[in-house]
């Protein structure tokens, strides 16, 4: 199974730290072998003018000081059609981090090529380590998207990851591992223990009663009269 492909966008006027920004994160991302896609703009409009496909990206990293569209004004544009991705401003005015509610999830770091490789090292390993995690099947140690996994279940000593395949079915990848455990490795990022043997995405979910879990692909999956006010209670949450 190959993971889900992180899609990076880089927008700076400043070429040479554009340029500067691409080798530091190609040279980062490497080391945590999982594909990526890094496009990189030297204006606002350019990225602006993505309109619905600014959804398909999972971090952008902005400069708030530009010409004609600043950073301000992109990340204004990008929360239309993309609430969650993360946006890292790069800035030599602080001052903004109080102006910027709109934006979140966001985080400011200073715009200095002096601690360059710190600032992506430290953005990288923020929205990495909470996306992927390592599953270490009898055959292989894969690094899966948390995103892509629609459930988990418990068999004897072993769990079944099952996650959205390419095709249309599911992908199923083993572990010898306990839930508990798991429940630590995926840091609640949208994750609900559902009985003893299930966990579930709570984002793959379409239905939530007391007969059991439909989810969006039509799997049907119980829920236990313990857990249910839980399960329900994050679902209705998740609905908002």
């Amino acid at each position: 199974m190959r993971c889900q492909e992180l899609r990076i966008a880089v927008c700076d006027d400043d070429t040479v730290f554009l340029e500067a920004m691409k080798s530091g994160i190609e040279k980062e991302i490497a080391d945590f072998d999982i594909r990526y896609d890094l496009e990189l703009y030297d204006n606002g409009r350019e990225l602006t003018q993505k309109g619905d496909r600014l959804k398909d990206y999972d971090i952008f990293y902005l400069d708030i000081e530009m010409e004609e569209y600043d950073g301000l004004q992109i990340a204004a544009e990008i929360r239309k059609y993309n609430t969650g991705a993360h946006i890292f401003f790069i800035t030599a005015e602080i001052n903004y981090t109080r102006r910027m509610p709109f934006a979140n999830p966001c985080t400011f770091y200073i715009k200095n090529s002096v601690n360059l490789d710190d600032t992506i090292y430290f953005s990288l390993h923020q929205i990495i380590d909470r996306r992927f995690i390592v599953v270490r099947s009898p055959h292989n140690t894969v690094k899966a998207d948390k995103y892509k996994i629609k459930w988990i279940e418990s068999d004897r000593h072993y769990l079944n990851y099952h996650f959205v395949g390419a095709t249309g079915d599911d992908e199923i990848l083993s572990e010898r591992a306990k839930l508990d455990d798991v429940m630590l490795r995926l840091d609640d990022t949208g994750f609900v223990r559902t009985d003893r043997c299930i966990i579930v995405n709570i984002n793959m979910v379409q239905l939530v009663s007391r007969k059991g879990i439909v989810l969006k692909d039509g799997t049907m999956l119980p829920v236990s009269a313990s857990r249910y006010k839980e399960v329900y209670s994050r679902f209705a949450l998740d609905e908002g």
